[in-house]
This record gives C-alpha cells, structure tokens and sequence, in this order.
C-alpha cells in the first residue's frame, strides 16, 4: 500500500488525518497515521507492506502494517483507520541466528548473515565495509581503495547467544563502532558511522528553530568491568588428582572443573582417546568425564588402581570469567575536572560470554561509546532529508559549537497544520575522544534467552522438505434405458419394469 501525504487533499477518497514518524538508531522505527476512507472499501490487515511518501513523492518511511484498528463514526460516511507500522528491521527481528565463527572478521560475519538470512527475505546490500578487502595478489590500492585498520577479528562469536539477525548485528555494532540498519529502500548497511553523514550542515543562519543544547552524563564509563560464564584455562599437564590410587578408590577428583575431553595417563602410559567417555551417556570405556565436573571416574569392570599406581591427567579446566578495562585518559580528564580519582566504574554481566578476548572486545567497545559525557542538541527543522545515524556537522556560535560533528540517533516527523507540510524534530549527539563524534546509541534491549552451543551440547535444526503429490481419477458413467409402465406396453419373458 502506497501513501502519498499530499492525500491531505480532502477531495481524495483516502486521506491522511495525522501523522507522525519516529526514526531513532538501533530502534525499530516506527509510523503512526490515522487514514480517512471515504470511499469505504479499504481493506487493511496486519503485515501488509506499506510505503509512505511526502509531498514530493519522496519515500519517508516504509515497512508493515501492526495490528489496523478500523471504526465508523457517527456521520457514517466514511471508516477510520489508526495505524502502526514499524520499519524493515522487522525481517531482522523474527529471524534467529543458528552460527559459531572462529576468528572471522566482523565484516564477514555480517555479510554471511546477510546471505544466510536477509537476501532470501527480499533485502540486498547498501554496504557492508571492508568486506573481502584483505590485501591478496589480485587486490592492491588505489585511487578509490585504501588499507584500513578498522577490521576487528572475533576469536569466536558464537550465536544465538544473542537471539535473532538484529540482536547478532547489534553485537557486531557494538564492538566494531560501525552502524548497521535496513533501509526504505529494503537495503542492507554495515559500516562505520563516518561512512553516513547528513545532507546538510548546521550553521547560525540555517532554517532550524527551536534549539536546545545540553549535557548527558547518565551512561559515563571510564573503567568497565565484564562479568562472564565460564571461561577455559590454559592447558594443565600431568595434574595428579586426589585422592592417591589406594586400591579402594575409583573417583580422582582435580582442581579445575573439565572443559574438554582429558587426557589420562596410568603409570605414563596414556589412556587411548576412545577409551574415555562422557559419564552418564557412553557405557564400556574404561575412564569417564563430564563437562563442569572435576571428576574423573574409573569404570567398574577395570582392574582397581593400588597406591602402586599413579594417575595424571591433561586437561584444559574451567573458570569464573571476569575482566576490567580502562581509559586512561578519560579517567585523568575527570580527575583534572573534579579532584579525586575521577574513576566512574559500571559492570555488565551476561553468563554466556566464554572468552577472555570476547569479553574485552565487549568491555573495549563499551569503553569506546561510553567514555565520554555527551553533549546533546534538539531542534526543529522543516527542511528534509535527515535520519537517524547520520553524522551532521553543527557550528553554532552562540551555543559554544565550533565545527563539530554530531551524531543524529532520532528523528521525529509529524504533520501539524493539516497542509501536508512535515515536521522533522532533531535529536543528535556528539563527543568521542578521538575522531570528534560519539559512537554512542541507547542500550541495547535484549531478550532474556542467552544461549550459547559448547562442546557437549547439540543444536539439532530441523530441515522441512516440502513434496507436492498429485492424482488423477477417471470415472465411467453407463446410462441405460429404461422404459415405463404403459397401457399398451406389458412386461414379458425379454422385457422386465425398472
């Protein structure tokens, strides 16, 4: 369904009777219009597509139809609609993520998600940066085509601890600095906040009304903390655990609890590998583990070990994970401010993180959008062509604002004075430390299922194959004659009533 806002014309059969669009980063966005149906003979259900245009026939907002209340008024004449709609990132929200990556690129990672989940829905790609640009003998600089250093390899990235596409690429966006979103135009984007800017700056003499510029200390870090789920140890050899073989005892207990398949040597003679089984799930080995357990169990039907004997294993163990990082230049920068340590200190903790570098990349990407106290500008504008994620330079004198640039994470459109004239109300930040613009978006807004595949558990995804099945029957129909009773026709020995 396409609507034009020029249909504020009431001479068209379906008008627009208000409306108002909110375009926030890393939010889905959102339109809320009430249409007029005259003609009574609009149908409307949920899902369906919906394009709205501006006065210009330029596309403002597209996605799907939420949950259309229709009603008749008392002048019967005409059905109202009140409406949501919410953007293309719903494709990313209803669709999970069933992946591990091993040391992969954040670039790769996103342009497999694409292939794997979003071009089948219909999205193509805007950009996903740095791609594949990895210098080869076939790739080399040029005019247009530079080495950067923006590239961030995961040692592992394991989904759906995050859930859906959305929640995947918002990890990737928060760890790398880039941006990620669909677009109007049902695009793909992946790339670093300096990759989208604003088709116009702000100056003193710009047609903007309304300013207003503050400060926002409210999610300040200078010291993050990270709080994980287990986390693997370095690899322990030739471990004697306890108790010492005594001819009784067939559980040796270790320090760690185990990660991995051990290795188990008896008089340094090594157990062979199939020889030792997960307990409680395989039968007839010889020696039994369990992940998360710091048991090793002798099977019963073996010979009992004596204090003659010595057991040694070789395993990698498991710890609680945590993790501190800093920034010391902020910390000093606050210090210099307001005396003391000028440390400000915040602790995440998500279960499922499993790597020490997998909770630094998070603990640094936090530090990176965090570190810094935001200054934060608002204003009006009837002038088009702004959206959330852009970045828009602001020079206001009178406000202490020399050539900086500012982050636009929201971006409200209504239409007030019922001549279809639209309404952008700005909200835009600022403030990085290094690179002048803050990579800063709201929390994230996470599902509370955490998931993570390890080594003993088993992700089963189902297949469904669709087969199609025809038939056909023929039926053959005799008809016969039948003749009726008469007055000068009588049964006989050839023919008989029906």
């Amino acid at each position: 369904m396409q609507i034009f806002i020029s249909s504020i014309d009431r001479t068209n059969k379906v008008r627009v009777g208000t409306i108002e669009i909110e375009d926030a980063i890393n939010e889905r966005s959102m339109a809320r219009l009430q249409l007029v149906d005259t003609s009574m003979t609009l149908s409307l259900s949920d899902g369906q597509p919906i394009s709205i245009y501006d006065d210009s026939a330029v596309l403002i907002f597209s996605g799907y139809l939420l949950y259309p209340k229709k009603f008749v008024p008392i002048t019967n004449n005409a059905i109202i609609y009140d409406i949501e709609c919410v953007d293309q990132h719903q494709i990313a929200d209803r669709l999970l993520v069933a992946k591990t990556y091993i040391n992969t690129s954040a670039q790769d990672i996103a342009n497999d998600l694409y292939y794997t989940y979003l071009e089948p829905e219909g999205v193509t790609i805007g950009e996903i940066y740095g791609v594949s640009l990895f210098p080869s003998s076939g790739l080399f600089p040029s005019d247009t085509l530079f080495p950067f250093a923006s590239t961030v390899i995961l040692e592992q990235a394991t989904f759906p601890r995050v859930g859906t596409v959305a929640d995947a690429m918002n990890e990737l966006a928060e760890i790398t600095g880039y941006q990620w979103y669909i677009d109007y135009d049902k695009k793909f984007y992946f790339a670093p906040r300096t990759f989208f800017n604003a088709p116009f700056s702000i100056t003193d003499t710009s047609a903007v009304m309304n300013i207003n510029v503050k400060q926002d200390k409210s999610q300040y870090r200078n010291r993050q903390y990270i709080r994980g789920g287990l986390s693997q140890t370095d690899l322990i050899t030739l471990e004697k655990p306890t108790p010492n073989p005594d001819g009784v005892s067939r559980t040796f207990i270790l320090r760690f609890p185990i990660a991995e398949k051990p290795r188990i040597f008896i008089n340094s003679t090594e157990i062979n590998s199939n020889d030792i089984g997960i307990n409680g799930i395989d039968t007839g080995k010889k020696y039994y583990y369990l992940y998360n357990a710091n048991t090793i169990i002798q099977d019963s039907t073996e010979t009992i070990l004596t204090s003659s004997d010595v057991i040694e294993v070789t395993y990698r163990g498991l710890v609680a994970l945590s993790l501190v990082s800093e920034n010391p230049a902020a910390i000093a920068e606050r210090a210099s401010v307001e005396g003391g340590t000028g440390v400000y200190e915040r602790i995440d903790v998500d279960a499922a993180i499993s790597s020490r570098q997998e909770a630094l990349d998070i603990a640094n990407g936090k530090l990176t959008k965090y570190a810094k106290i935001l200054r934060e500008i608002t204003y009006d504008t009837y002038t088009a062509g702004l959206s959330a994620g852009q970045l828009q330079n602001v020079n206001l004198t009178q406000y202490n604002i020399s050539s900086t640039d500012f982050l636009i994470d929201k971006v409200q459109i209504s239409e007030l004075d019922g001549t279809g004239r639209l309404l952008y109300t700005v909200h835009a930040i600022d403030g990085e430390t290094f690179g002048g613009w803050q990579k800063f978006y709201r929390d994230l807004l996470r599902q509370d299922l955490k998931m993570s595949i390890r080594e003993n558990e088993l992700l089963v995804i189902l297949s469904t194959v669709a087969e199609s099945q025809g038939w056909n029957e023929i039926n053959t129909i005799s008809v016969f004659a039948c003749s009726l009773p008469s007055d000068l026709l009588f049964p006989s020995d050839t023919l008989l009533p029906c």
